[in-house]
């Protein structure tokens, strides 16, 4: 394939992009000493809404399917990890870090999911 490079960096920027917002969100709304279960309810809700808004945009330039897929992930898993996180007390910069780290690991979990699910080509 030879956009492959592009596309990878497309779900590379896809993923850390929404981390970031769905870690900031999470810091901005989320206060410290709510309710754990609560907080990681509106966290994946909150990820989800951002990121369903990101796919409007980013769809568009790395394909709808591969940047849902990826987002909708990013946005659920980091929104559940720091708003716990945010429960017991976190910076605003550790949070978009988080949710940054978060979306890298989205993206090394789903490419490792994907070269084991497809197992060896023969040519």
């Amino acid at each position: 394939m030879k956009n492959q490079l592009y596309y990878f960096v497309g779900d590379l920027v896809t993923t850390t992009t929404t981390g970031g917002l769905t870690g900031a969100a999470c810091a901005l709304v989320v206060q410290n000493g709510w309710n754990s279960l609560v907080a990681m309810a509106l966290g994946m809700l909150l990820g989800m809404f951002l990121a369903l808004i990101l796919n409007a945009f980013l769809g568009i330039l790395f394909g709808a399917l591969e940047v849902m897929i990826l987002t909708m992930l990013t946005g659920m898993v980091t929104g559940m990890i720091v708003a716990m996180q945010a429960t017991g007390g976190i910076s605003f910069y550790s949070a978009v870090r988080l949710g940054v780290e978060v979306g890298s690991g989205v993206i090394a979990f789903t490419y490792l999911t994907n070269s084991l699910l497809r197992g060896e080509v023969r040519q």
